[in-house]
Formats: structure tokens, sequence, C-alpha cells
């Protein structure tokens, strides 16, 4: 906030109040005002399409176009989300996969990034305000440009496949949910009767009491640590002992949690071999091998949407189609994970007052129209039709598009670096 005597002395859309500049309230409605709800509701229903969170998008349009500060703006744009994200799951939570009798949202795989993804989140972030401006820059270009470019490759190939099957939608999905379950109970296979019934539960009430365990843990220790807008519960002073003793007590707490679900699941594989479940081909086979690949790729996950400073559903639901899930399985995967961290990132900043709510519940409002246009009608369309290219494609645009929302700045911040001689030079975290 800069100083001032009277508003003309402040920027575009801010007024002077008690000799400092701060941003006006949303009423009286002005041009930019009216542009930024506009963006906010497209944004919402290309987002909600492909399965990203909206954050990267209102993070730049409240800033370039409604003026707000840096803070403030992410502060806005984290709330719009965690709202968002969290309608978005009870809106789909009763979706079925399209080729087994279970919901559209793989849990299995929920509890195994989300943990992992926080970890390798705290050291993303160390990363991130230490290293120079042009080694993140380049991160993000090879990082999103090559993630983008193979889902834009596995759209082009399955907007083919859906030329060639002229769009028309599996009708023998139906018959092929039953066989599963006829064949167990003319085999009198008890187990894989309990497994699939199990199964076909529209919400594993355990799994999801893991994952809402797990967000406890993150924001017990948030609250602790404190940060430079929000102070700790404990009066820890910011970067004290105590400030880095919370940062990172979250790894062995998550490491609690990851093992207790990592064994959970490998007894849940070992029965369904036994049983003679049949898997899909995007079915993780939850073996000793495939739990360390899948931690690695959580880490991964969250240090990657870290440093660059995207949501981890941009990399998220690439990532899942690359391992071979269906399209509307991964998108809304990623979306449900991104549940969790939208919950942790916002909370800190209403806590701590900087959430400006007018503007917030004004582009929410527009945001949830948008959301259920693209749940209702485009995402509905998609799934009467089988054309599962038509999220892909989104998905691709919105990487390329973050790619370019996040590099921009990175270039210009690069420059000003070169010119001041600080190119190579670490920032201090503290």
């Amino acid at each position: 906030m800069s100083s001032c005597v009277s508003d003309i002395d402040c920027s575009s859309l801010q007024i002077c109040l008690s000799s400092l500049c701060v941003h006006k309230s949303l009423f009286p409605l002005c041009v930019l005002d009216i542009l930024t709800i506009f963006l906010v509701f497209i944004s919402s229903i290309i987002t909600t399409v492909a399965g990203v969170g909206g954050g990267v998008f209102f993070f730049p349009i409240l800033m370039g176009v409604t003026n707000f500060a840096p803070t403030p703006a992410v502060a806005i744009s984290l709330s719009i989300v965690m709202i968002l994200m969290i309608i978005r799951y009870l809106m789909s939570m009763k979706d079925r996969h399209p080729l087994k009798n279970r919901p559209l949202i793989n849990y299995d795989v929920s509890v195994i990034f989300c943990p992992s993804s926080i970890v390798g989140t705290i050291f993303g972030v160390l990363f991130n305000r230490m290293s120079p401006n042009w080694l993140l820059l380049i991160l993000i270009l090879i990082s999103l440009g090559s993630s983008g470019l193979e889902t834009w490759k596995k759209a082009k190939l399955q907007k083919m496949k859906e030329l060639k099957e002229n769009g028309s939608p599996d009708l023998n999905i139906p018959l092929k949910l039953m066989k599963e379950e006829e064949n167990a109970n003319s085999l009198n296979n008890e187990a894989l009767s309990e497994i699939l019934k199990e199964e076909a539960k529209m919400i594993p009430y355990k799994k999801l009491m893991i994952l809402i365990s797990n967000l406890l843990v993150l924001i017990f220790c948030l609250f602790c640590q404190g940060s430079k807008n929000l102070k700790s519960i404990l009066g820890l002073s910011y970067c004290g002992f105590g400030y880095w003793f919370f940062l990172f007590l979250y790894i062995p707490l998550g490491g609690v949690i990851l093992s207790f679900s990592s064994k959970m699941l490998t007894n849940e594989y070992n029965l369904k071999l036994s049983s003679g479940y049949e898997f899909l081909p995007s079915d993780i086979k939850w073996d000793s091998a495939n739990l360390k690949k899948s931690l690695f790729i959580g880490f991964s996950i969250g240090f990657s949407s870290a440093i660059l400073g995207v949501g981890g559903a941009v990399v998220t639901s690439p990532l899942l189609i690359e391992m071979g899930f269906d399209a509307r399985e991964a998108t809304f995967t990623a979306t449900f994970i991104a549940v969790f961290t939208s919950i942790a990132g916002s909370m800190q900043y209403i806590f701590a007052g900087i959430t400006q709510f007018d503007y917030m519940l004004a582009s929410l409002a527009v945001g949830l129209v948008g959301l259920w246009i693209g749940m209702r009608h485009i995402l509905d369309y998609v799934k009467k039709t089988n054309k599962t290219s038509i999220i892909m494609q989104t998905l691709a645009f919105c990487v390329a598009l973050t790619m370019l929302l996040v590099a921009v700045p990175g270039v210009f911040k690069t420059i000003q670096d070169y010119q001041s001689g600080n190119l190579l030079k670490l920032r201090n975290y503290c």
C-alpha cells in the first residue's frame, strides 16, 4: 500500500483511506469490474471442462483487470477455487466410471497422491522462493510445455478414434458392468462379490476419512507454523526454530498416513488378485513397485505445482491421462485432489483478513453458473456422445494458456534481475 492525501494520488480502482491507497469496494460497479466478472465466468466454464482449478486464470484477471495487489488477488482466487471445487465434488460424486461399476473419482490414487504431493509442495515452495527467476522460467517451459504437448497428441488420437467410430458410445458397457457381477454370483465367489459391492459404493468413507484426516493434520501444522501474513496460533516468530519445526512436521505425520494408506491398498490389491478381479488397463496394481512409483509421482506433482506457482490439477490431469486413465476419470480425480490443497491455502488468507469478500462473492456467483454450465451441459454432452477428446483438447488449451500466463511475467522479472545484476543470485526465503 502506498501513502496518499486524496484519491488522485492512488492508481486505478484504488481510493485513499486513512492516508493509504486501498482497493475500492465492488459497488458502485465500473466497466473493469463488469469485465472481471465476465472473464471469471468464461474461465470457470473452460476450467470445469478441462478439470483444472481456475486459480491460474482468476489470479491474473484480478491483478491485470481489477488492479488488485498480488496477495489479495491470490486470496480471492483461492477462496473462489476452494468453494467451486467443493461444489464440483458434491455435483460429481454420483457420476460413475464408464467401464466399471464404481465412482468416476479414483479414491485409491487420491489417498496416495494427496499426502505425497503435499510433501512435495513443502520442498517445492522452498525451491521456488530461493531459486533465481530464470531457472523457474526454464522449468515452466519444460514441464508445462511437455505435458501440454503430450495431452494434445492424445487428444488428436482420441479425436481420430471418435471419428472412426462416428462418436457412438459403447452400448455394451452396461452389459460389461453386469458380467463381472454375474460371474461372481455364478461361481459363488463371496470374496469377489464383496469387493464389487464395496467398490460400487458412491463414497468409500474410509478413504475419504483418510483424506480429511490428512487435511486436518496439514491445517494444524500451517496454523502452528504461521507466516508473514498470518500469526502463529502458538505465537512462534516467522522463520524462527518453531516455524521450521512445524514446516517440516507434516513430513513424518504425512508419512504415517501414507504408510497406512499403502498397506490398505496393498491388502485390497492382493485380495482382488486372489479373487479373480478383472482389472482395467488403467487400474494401478498396488504392489510394492507401483506404490513407490505412485509416491514419487505424487511428490513430483506437489513439487512441480509449487515451483511453477500453478494449481496441482493442471499438472495432475495430463499425468493421469498419460498413465492411461479415461479423460473424465483423470479430470474428476485431479479436481477432487485439488479440493484439499485449495482449502488449506484459502483458509490461511481468510483468517489473516486479506480476502476482500465483495469481489470474492460476486466472482463466486458467476463462477458457480459457469461450473453448472460446464458440468450439466458440456460434460454431460461428452458423457452421452463419448467424445472425451473435448476434455483433452480443453485441457491442452488450459495448459498452454497457463504456461503463457506464468511465463510472461517470469520473462520480465528475469530481465529486471539481469539489469539489476541479480540474475544468478539466490533469493532470501525469509
